[in-house]
């Protein structure tokens, strides 16, 4: 009697040990995945709900800017989130020309950044993100209708005095002017001067920087007073 091994039955098994394990490796993945993106549905909930209010709207901006963002992690992009309508049309416009004033994209050839390192670069230039040790202590919010101000100081140190202002869009709070930077000299003048070189037609804005560089910024924040109906003091 002549005994036969069966050469397609260790085959067969490890056959069916691979697509299992395959199969689990792809249930893991995609348990990961839906894991993620309920943290991330449940996170932009939370920021949702704080921009229901100035104050903490104002706080989570914070401590949204104060933290790490490198570009590939993509949190970056929930800071534009806290920005205006305007404001983020403005970024739209001008993020290419802005994010020449990064440190990571100077020098770098133009063609080799693609337009999502030029966003992150820009809102960098902007917001100057990162980790910081001390969070801003918010000491009072002014409302007049949709605008509001947030005033701000390091902790202990009330001669630090800053001004944040916010404007009410559908029910949740943005942050104007991004944070002032929009209106920093070495931003619009930055604009001005390479549409400028360019021939092309300045905005409102850069056409009052152009006439009167020095007293833009103090005549701009002094606006946004008016619309809440504060007297403009002199910024510390």
């Amino acid at each position: 009697m002549r005994l036969h091994w069966n050469e397609a039955g260790p085959s067969r098994r490890g056959n069916a040990m691979g697509i299992a394990l395959l199969l689990i490796l792809v249930a893991l993945f995609v348990g990961f995945r839906y894991g993620m993106k309920r943290n991330e549905s449940g996170r932009q909930r939370e920021l949702r709900t704080a921009q229901t209010d100035p104050r903490m709207c104002a706080r989570e901006f914070f401590l949204q800017r104060w933290k790490e963002h490198t570009l590939k992690s993509g949190t970056w992009r929930g800071l534009l989130d806290f920005m205006s309508q305007d404001d983020r049309r403005w970024f739209e416009r001008n993020y290419a020309e802005l994010a020449e004033l990064a440190q990571e994209t100077q020098g770098r050839v133009a063609m080799a950044v693609t337009p999502r390192e030029q966003q992150w670069a820009a809102l960098k230039a902007l917001l100057r993100f990162g980790h910081q040790n001390e969070r801003p202590v918010i000491s009072t919010i002014e409302q007049n209708g949709k605008y509001a101000v947030a005033y701000h100081h390091r902790p202990d140190r009330i001669s630090t005095l800053s001004e944040l202002f916010l404007i009410d869009e559908g029910g949740f709070w943005k942050i104007r002017r991004f944070a002032g930077a929009r209106d920093d000299p070495s931003v619009i003048g930055h604009l001005a001067k390479k549409k400028l070189n360019r021939d092309l037609s300045l905005s409102e804005d850069e056409i009052a920087f152009r006439a009167d560089p020095r007293g833009y910024p103090s005549r701009k924040r002094a606006e946004l007073l008016a619309q809440l109906a504060l007297e403009a003091v002199p910024a510390r």
